[in-house]
């Protein structure tokens, strides 16, 4: 019998891995995807940058053809598509730090979130195993427990929806209540910090009173507790030349953005910030009214509807941890079930100072699909133990690897540096850009790790 498989939430790492099933689990598994929201939410107009984290997650489970298709749509800065932030000095705009000196530096790309979605959601809407409108409530364990029994695992909606499975993978986000019922009940929020971001439709005419700064590279800001970061989405127009070439300023108006993101510590807000009307004005005249007008600039010609951002951040799960939540509520099968499975910000959300919540949670699929391929196998079903060990190798590999960007993104150390601190920083990339001219004449290639983002 086919394995079936109940994905909770059709963003990025929910889509993607419904993708994977399809394209290399097909018919030997069912999935249908239960996705919370009836439109597109406002705040997925915002553009994300995907590097290699995400292209491991689409190479896994995208057939090339849609591969291709959604890389063709990376935007550009300098003529290139991948890229680093460039900090600057938020006084002089001088050059603070270039990140892409870095050899070790993971670029990346941006592209729209709602593109990008609509493009993951695209196949899955076609062959028919979305299902909109379904808000998750909880789960409940049914069937036969004991490693050789083969429970099932009943996701309950607020509409009355019922859906059975073998296994539930929950991509719900940061405010997974997966996550809260299983036990693991690992998600904290920063309350000490405020973050917004902004948007703006991009016209080549507003692109080009706007600083040229923006078309190199990212524009970083660092300076004692405050991070400023602005970044154009430059798609190239269908069939015409790149978007940026030499002093030539032309792309697809339809799509392009300009991005604003601001993470402040929340003291630099009247305590009430129900006070505040307009974030980015306020922002402006009392956080950033001493910057470089460039600066300035750039962020005034982002709209005044701002998202105001929880940040959100996750503690490791103990070693074993499902084991101890099954010892400690021996008659609550929901605690520690493998066959309830977390993926994306459902288990590591992070704070956005690395960018990189989006790349971790399309990085899981391509440790979560293996894993589930592996149930499928057993034609008269998956027994309990066989779930146990597949979510125990999916974990193995997840939570080192995504919980080491979390503890990286940390309390966003990048917001405390000093003028001094960016200079030594910047000197060490100095040795570290000549080390490697050293390497390279003795032979060495480096390995692009991100063909798809020439």
């Amino acid at each position: 019998m086919p394995l079936e498989v109940i994905i909770i939430g059709g963003g990025l790492s929910g889509a993607l891995l419904a993708n994977g099933l399809l394209t290399h689990g097909s018919p030997s598994i069912n999935v249908t995807v239960y996705e919370r929201e009836t439109t597109t939410n406002a705040r997925e107009g915002y553009q994300i940058r995907l590097g290699q984290a995400a292209l491991i997650g689409m190479r896994s489970c995208l057939p090339d053809s849609l591969k291709s298709s959604i890389c063709s749509k990376f935007g550009r800065s300098g003529g290139t598509i991948s890229s680093a932030p460039i900090l600057y000095d938020p006084y002089t705009m001088d050059v603070s730090c270039d990140l892409s000196k870095l050899p070790d530096y993971q670029k990346s790309a941006p592209i729209s979130r709602a593109l990008l979605r609509d493009a993951l959601q695209g196949p899955l809407i076609e062959k028919g195993v979305m299902r909109f409108g379904k808000r998750f409530v909880r789960y409940e364990i049914i069937g036969e427990a004991g490693g050789a029994g083969r429970e099932k695992v009943k996701a309950i909606f607020e509409n009355g929806t019922e859906a059975v499975g073998d296994v539930l993978i929950t991509a719900d986000g940061a405010t997974s209540k997966a996550n809260v019922q299983i036990g693991l009940d690992n998600h904290r929020i920063k309350k000490n910090t405020v973050f917004w971001i902004a948007k703006s439709q991009l016209t080549v005419e507003k692109m080009a009173t706007l600083p040229r700064e923006l078309l190199k590279a990212p524009v970083g800001v660092a300076e004692y507790g405050i991070q400023l970061y602005m970044s154009a989405y430059l798609p190239d127009k269908p069939g015409a030349p790149p978007a940026l070439e030499g002093e030539k300023v032309d792309f697809d108006e339809n799509g392009a953005a300009l991005m604003v993101a601001l993470t402040v510590p929340k003291s630099k807000y009247p305590e009430n910030l129900e006070e505040v009307e307009n974030f980015k004005q306020y922002s402006l005249d009392n956080i950033l009214n001493e910057f470089h007008p460039k600066i300035q600039d750039i962020v005034r010609a982002a709209d005044d509807d701002v998202y105001l951002v929880t940040p959100r951040y996750s503690i490791p799960p103990e070693k074993n941890w499902r084991k101890k939540l099954q010892e400690k509520f021996p008659e609550d099968r929901t605690k520690g079930n493998p066959r309830v499975w977390l993926i994306g910000d459902a288990i590591h959300p992070m704070l956005p100072t690395r960018g990189m919540g989006a790349n971790q949670s399309m990085h899981d699929t391509a440790s979560a699909l293996p894993a589930l391929l592996s149930l499928a196998k057993n034609e008269e079903g998956a027994t309990n133990a066989e779930v146990a060990k597949a979510v125990e190798e999916y974990e193995a590999e997840m939570i080192p690897r995504a919980f080491s960007w979390v503890k990286a993104s940390g309390d966003g150390d990048l917001l405390q540096f000093s003028k001094l601190q960016l200079f030594i920083i910047a000197r060490i990339m100095d040795v570290a850009g000549v080390y490697t001219w050293a390497k390279r004449m003795l032979g060495w290639v480096p390995q692009d790790q991100t063909p798809e983002l020439r």
